[in-house]
């Protein structure tokens, strides 16, 4: 779990790279745009996860319990990962993808990494990594896409793993959850295609479709933008 003076030194070593290797200003994490993009990342990856609980919670493939005793500061704390890896893969891996390939070479090439980085978590396999490439890698790119800078995607990014450790103490990529609002699992008998199993909700149908309709219809407002 990243601290915040750990968080802070992975900013600063990336403004530091960019300013001594590419010899230029990092833009993407201009200021001036910093508050309103950070705040619709959050707000949609907040309504994005939490219209996909609603899906699987009304088809009976989860079972909800709680309110339980909340930790919101344990779960903020461990979404601060969200932070370094939009450094990481669509700060550097997209952004110069895109410069030496083209954009969707780079869209493709970048959500695939990302989904395939999350292999080494429990319960990964084939419909997980789909999971996290079509309503994480995708969607994330195209905020920076429609914005030229990676708040709205580090804001998205945040929100969504807040959400299901915090709000639904869902299994976060594998990965089980501390205290939360409210407590899902998967209901019993409910295939794993549908539930994501004991990868958690990323790994379900739902997730894949939903993300990938949002990805689909960000990247069509950010190609109207351009």
């Amino acid at each position: 779990m990243p601290t915040v003076l750990g968080v802070l030194a992975a900013l600063a070593l990336y403004v530091l790279s960019v300013r001594l290797i590419e010899r230029r200003t990092p833009d993407e994490l201009g200021l001036a745009q910093l508050a309103p993009e950070l705040a619709a990342g959050i707000v949609l990856g907040v309504a994005l996860f939490s219209a996909i609980m609603v899906v699987l919670l009304a088809t009976g493939a989860y079972a909800m319990t709680g309110p339980t005793a909340a930790a919101p500061r344990q779960a903020l704390m461990g979404s601060l990962e969200g932070i370094v890896e939009e450094l990481i893969f669509r700060g550097a891996i997209f952004r110069l993808l895109w410069s030496a390939l083209g954009v969707w070479w780079a869209l493709g090439l970048s959500s695939a990494l990302f989904g395939a980085a999350h292999l080494i978590k429990p319960g990964a396999d084939l419909m997980a990594v789909l999971g996290i490439v079509f309503a994480g890698g995708v969607p994330m790119a195209a905020l920076y896409l429609l914005t030229s800078r990676l708040w709205a995607s580090i804001g998205y990014h945040i929100a969504w793993n807040f959400t299901q450790a915090y709000v639904f103490g869902a299994q976060v990529s594998g990965t089980g959850s501390g205290p939360s609002l409210y407590q899902v699992r998967p209901a019993a008998g409910v295939d794993t295609l549908w539930s994501g199993g004991a990868f958690g909700p990323e790994a379900s149908v739902a997730n894949v479709v939903m993300g990938l309709l949002v990805g689909a219809a960000l990247l069509a407002l950010a190609k109207r933008r351009a």
